[in-house]
């Protein structure tokens, strides 16, 4: 009997029934529908208003690093990097910064490297020309003239060459030993 009377108490609460005329659940979905609608469509303008607001604030100072990376790759390094904010694209920003001025002063120092060793290898040209013009020219004497030559005169010219050659070979080897010097030799 309890068994009975709980599956009479369950059925009448199934059948219970809402009356209310179908045309006030229309009119009141169509009022839900009227409102929620187009705050639904405000709400998702908004989000693509700021999303697009978002990613242009945050591609504007993306794309200036971007431009600032292909002036340094091309060769500019007079040209700063600019720097913006302190976060993370600011920070970026400033390392790039940091990394170009370093590249600005190495390649400074290696063209000033540049030239002082043209300056040098110039100076040990001209250093060399001037002994080893004179060697050709004592050698070219002696050689044409060495029969009408006297032996006081032969021994002189033959003396100028030995000291030409010394200076000669003294020359190369403090330019070898600059060089094994720079190699840390």
């Amino acid at each position: 009997t309890d068994g009975a009377a709980a599956a009479a108490f369950l059925g009448a609460v199934a059948m219970y029934a809402v009356h209310i005329p179908v045309q006030t659940l229309t009119d009141a979905r169509s009022a839900i529908l009227r409102f929620y609608v187009p705050l639904v469509a405000c709400i998702v303008l908004l989000a693509l208003a700021l999303g697009y607001l978002g990613s242009t604030l945050l591609a504007r100072p993306l794309g200036r690093l971007t431009n600032a990376a292909a002036r340094i790759g091309g060769g500019d390094l007079e040209s700063p990097v600019p720097v913006e904010g302190e976060d993370e694209v600011g920070q970026l920003a400033q390392r790039m910064e940091e990394m170009r001025r370093s590249l600005h002063q190495t390649y400074s120092q290696l063209r000033q490297l540049n030239q002082l060793k043209d300056e040098y290898l110039f100076s040990v040209a001209h250093e060399v020309r001037t002994p080893l013009s004179s060697l050709v020219a004592s050698v070219e004497i002696l050689a044409g003239d060495y029969q009408h030559m006297a032996p006081a005169e032969r021994e002189a010219t033959i003396r100028r060459i030995e000291r030409g050659a010394v200076r000669l070979q003294t020359l190369v080897e403090n330019v070898l030993d600059a060089g094994s010097i720079r190699a840390g030799r």
